[in-house]
């Protein structure tokens, strides 16, 4: 089946035919990770789990914008693992990570924040890319919801 590729202007979903495999066991929680399922829990959700796959290409997903110097959905690059998938971006400038500003940007932004609280996505991989964009330190960050 071909994949389908709904976007809005803060969050892209796509739909693709089912991939088979089991996830590998969970690894050490990242901290991205632990900042939105604590946002999840206090408004009533589900942790989503970690997931290596998701992680993978929401690094090389960063990798790329961050090489390119561009920033946004052009489609979503997710793990084919999942036939449903999700995409929020952040950058800004600096190396720091700054993962509680940045989870609080998304929920202040309805596209956003319809991905990290959707109760339909189950996984989730979070990354973030450093480097220079217009000559200046820059972080971008890709975190890619999944579902089977």
């Amino acid at each position: 089946m071909a994949r389908l590729r709904i976007a809005t202007a803060c969050c892209a979903v796509a739909l693709a035919a089912p991939a088979a495999g089991p996830t590998p066991a969970a690894a050490k929680t990242p901290p991205m990770v632990e900042k939105i399922n604590s946002v999840r829990a206090t408004h009533g959700l589900e942790p989503m789990r970690y997931s290596p796959y998701l992680r993978r290409s929401s690094r090389r997903w960063g990798a790329y914008l961050m090489s390119t110097g561009q920033f946004g959905h052009i489609g979503i690059h997710a793990s084919s693992r999942f036939p449903y998938v999700g995409e929020v971006l952040a950058y800004h400038s600096g190396w720091k990570p700054r993962r509680s500003g940045t989870v609080r940007r998304w929920l202040a932004s309805p596209g956003h924040r319809e991905a990290v609280l959707s109760p339909s996505f189950r996984n989730v991989g979070t990354s973030f890319a450093r480097g220079h964009i217009g000559g200046r330190r820059a972080t971008i960050w890709v975190v890619q919801f999944g579902r089977r």
